[in-house]
């Protein structure tokens, strides 16, 4: 008779353990789709890395109890897995889910296979681990191995993670299907630990697994399910239906689940697809490759999508500049920026230390590199780009049906139409669809804008500089907490009758920086920090706020929807406008605005200024946006603040008021302050919030640079995140007559325009916080929003 277990869960116990996940059991598994076979393996060393790095956080003494389920697709994951040399191996105890009752040496034996794949490296050993021990006579082997297991419970508690796979016809571990009632019994008998099952489907008649009992109680069950076949049987399985049929359902009852899948979860066929892709190149060319805005952003955001498997499986990517460079100058250029992206890959999990091991499945550095090249080139010179043109058809496109280009112009925006129109006619692919990005600024004013877009419109053709093939990229548009906005506008009916003049008293948009110029000084003194951050940025989230539901998600029905929120803008007023430049801070440490190389000595160039607008329609009559925006002040942030009006009565006494807050950027989240009672006997009332951090409640270790999620929109033609021409010069409509008051240009106000100092540091100048409060907006005084975890810098 075998052994009963040191700890036995009953049956009883374990439908309670199940019946407490039902809320869970809602939400179903956890998918994490990948795009390529590569980042599949990528994301399933990801996961277990997260998982084990998450245990460890928790308790720093205990042993980490890891299940592993045999087969090709694990091999594969574990070869890389086991390569993690930094990771905390003396921690971690393996043992196997399921085996076949071969000798330990047999081709089929999964110890083989973990002999050749996790301990290849010599990180671990099989000696180390628990497994069954096949020498033995099968009803001996099966005895020891539940005597080993319940031993092993009993020391470290129920598993921590056991990894699955799926058959094609629906078995997991060992439990082939369809089971009878007597071997479901037996499976999902909390007493019994380990069986012996048969099959004559594949390999390995007699088979030794684990209980689905036992698989059902570890914290995290995780799924590596790749190929077309396995998906559409996953499909079946979230369909619902019988355990005995599907026995991970019996394990998705329990919660915990979590699948990685290749193909993703809601993909096409992957015949289809792969078909498709391989009548297809697209290639980006990077006009301005040697530039900082290439070599911080560009680069380093296609290098990302690269990692995460979201660019197209055939690609080129050119970098074109005037700089002499060879190829290996080029790399070497680029490299820094590309391993601030790779520290992220490398590090995913958070451990303490690099994990080296990943760097060849997650940052595929030599991979990218062969799909990058370097053309030296003149931006508008016919002959470069008919050059160009013969690289790419005879290199690169030849051999497809279908040919596609896109450019990225991180280019001043007095190149642009020399640079279109050279390219135009001799370097646009002739079987595929050709896209244009431009980088802001848009000009400088109303009228340099409309010169800039006529330009490009005597270039191109309709068609191409109008909504179907031109991006006019404002990043603030990629940022996760942007576009987030339009689902809580629009997702949530508890905000519909707060979100208008009668309950809101003012909107705040807020762009704070604690650094300076930094040597940049020449540059920004042409610029200022209105046209550098407040006509763009800001305005594009304050069009997200206030605009109506649009008739759809299609790209055009949003941007209608913007376009009439900005006509109904007034151009701003200069008494409307605090202007701020700022000095050295008070300790006299840090250097003033005038003191950065670059910038004259008498410029009243403004490095802050806080403003005030009205949009004259029904919902938003009488409520003043305040926008802010400043350099050297006390925090880096950005955050769009609504503060609602006062509670009417005062049954509570003097309050502060209601906020509902979009914190873009650090540490993203969405929280509303709301008053409760204090707990205990006291019948005080105290401010507090209903949160939402990003980081905290959803399972994510890194949101998309705003570049990557522009990118890859731009790859997919969807056009709803780009800034139209008509949005463009409504924006520019309201801001140009306060920047020529500034610049001292005509057509300007006639009041004039202070500019205020302010220290390094600070919270600018004084008179921002009374112009505010002219306007009705309460500070908060008393009460700050802490983070639960903070993000890491952008």
């Amino acid at each position: 008779m075998l052994p009963t277990p040191p700890t036995p869960v009953s049956r009883f116990a374990s439908q309670v353990s199940r019946a407490r996940s039902k809320e869970e059991l809602h939400e179903g598994p956890r998918h994490y789709d990948c795009h390529s076979e590569d980042s599949f393996i990528a994301e399933c060393v990801r996961f277990l890395v997260v998982c084990i790095q998450g245990r460890i956080d928790t308790d720093p003494y205990s042993k980490i109890l890891i299940g592993l389920s045999g087969g090709s697709t694990p091999k594969k994951i574990l070869t890389e897995f086991g390569r993690l040399e930094e990771l905390e191996w003396s921690r971690l105890v393996f043992f196997l889910v399921d085996e076949r009752y071969v000798p330990r040496d047999h081709p089929d034996s999964n110890q083989r296979m973990l002999q050749e794949s996790l301990c290849k490296n010599g990180c671990t050993s099989l000696d180390a681990m628990v497994v069954p021990d096949t020498s033995l006579p099968l009803d001996q082997c099966i005895a020891k191995y539940h005597q080993d297991l319940s031993a092993l419970i009993s020391q470290h508690g129920t598993p921590d993670i056991v990894t699955l796979g799926m058959g094609e016809d629906g078995h997991i571990a060992s439990w082939f299907p369809t089971l009878s009632p007597a071997d479901y019994a037996r499976a999902t008998d909390p007493a019994q630990l380990v069986h012996h099952t048969q099959t004559d489907r594949f390999a390995g008649k007699d088979r030794i697994t684990i209980s689905l009992d036992l698989i059902a109680r570890a914290t995290h069950k995780v799924y590596f399910l790749s190929g077309e076949n396995k998906m559409a049987k996953w499909r079946e399985v979230l369909h619902g239906g019988l355990p005995q049929d599907l026995p991970a359902l019996y394990t998705i009852e329990a919660g915990g689940v979590s699948a990685i899948c290749y193909p993703p979860l809601s993909a096409v066929s992957q015949d289809d697809a792969k078909r498709a892709e391989s009548e297809e190149h697209t290639t980006f060319v990077v006009l301005g490759a040697s530039g900082d805005l290439a070599k911080k952003k560009t680069f380093p955001a296609l290098f990302s999508l690269f990692c995460e498997g979201r660019l197209p499986r055939n690609f080129t990517i050119v970098g074109y500049a005037r700089t002499e460079l060879s190829f290996d100058d080029f790399w070497e250029r680029l490299s820094p920026g590309l391993s601030k992206v790779g520290a992220f890959f490398c590090d995913k999990g958070t451990l303490s230390v690099r994990l080296r091991g990943m760097s060849h499945i997650c940052l595929f550095p030599d991979k990218f590199r062969e799909r990058c090249t370097y053309f030296c080139g003149q931006y508008g010179s016919p002959d470069d780009a008919a050059r160009l043109d013969k690289l790419l058809q005879d290199k690169h496109e030849a051999k497809f049906a279908r040919a596609n280009r896109m450019y990225y112009l991180a280019l001043p925006p007095t190149q642009f139409a020399d640079a279109v129109r050279a390219f135009k006619p001799l370097a646009w692919s002739q079987k595929g669809w050709n896209r244009v990005i431009v980088e802001k600024p848009f000009g400088h004013d109303l009228p340099s804008s409309d010169k800039l877009a006529s330009e490009l419109m005597a270039v191109l053709e309709e068609k191409e500089v109008g909504p179907t093939q031109t991006y006019r990229i404002d990043h603030y548009l990629g940022k996760e907490m942007v576009l987030n906005l339009m689902a809580l506008r629009f997702g949530n009916v508890a905000f519909t009758p707060i979100w208008s003049n009668h309950y809101v008293a003012n909107v705040r948009i807020t762009f704070k920086e604690d650094i300076g110029t930094e040597g940049r000084g020449g540059y920004f003194d042409k610029v200022g920090i209105i046209r550098d951050v407040m006509q763009n940025h800001l305005l594009q989230m304050l069009t997200l706020v206030a605009m109506e539901r649009p008739a759809s998600l299609l790209d055009e029905d949003i941007r209608d929807e913007k376009v009439k929120v900005l006509k109904q803008i007034a151009p701003i007023k200069t008494e409307h406008v605090v202007l701020g430049q700022y000095t050295r801070s008070e300790d006299g440490k840090t250097p003033g605005y005038k003191d950065d190389p670059g910038v004259p000595a008498d410029s009243q160039c403004p490095t802050f200024a806080t403003l005030v607008m009205f949009i004259n329609n029904e919902r938003w009559a009488g409520v003043p946006f305040i926008m802010k925006a400043g350099k050297a002040l006390e925090e880096r942030m950005a955050e769009v603040r609504i503060q609602l009006k006062d509670v009417p009565g005062g049954l509570f006494g003097e309050l502060a008021r209601n906020e509902f807050v979009i914190k873009v950027q650090p540490n993203e989240a969405v929280y509303m302050k709301i008053y409760g009672k204090q707990p205990g006997l006291s019948n005080e009332v105290e401010q507090t919030e209903l949160d939402l951090s990003l980081h905290d409640r959803f399972d994510i270790d890194r949101l998309p640079d705003a570049y990557e999620r522009l990118i890859l929109d731009c790859v997919n033609g969807d056009k709803r995140n780009f800034v139209r021409t008509d949005e463009l010069r409504e924006a520019w409509r309201i801001f140009t007559p306060m920047l020529h008051t500034i610049d001292g240009l005509a057509g300007g106000d006639a009041m004039p325009v202070t500019i205020h100092t302010y220290p390094f540091g600070s919270r600018g100048p004084p008179d921002s916080d009374a112009l505010v409060q002219h306007f009705g907006y309460k500070r908060t005084t008393g009460y700050t929003w802490k983070p639960k975890k903070k993000a890491g810098a952008e």
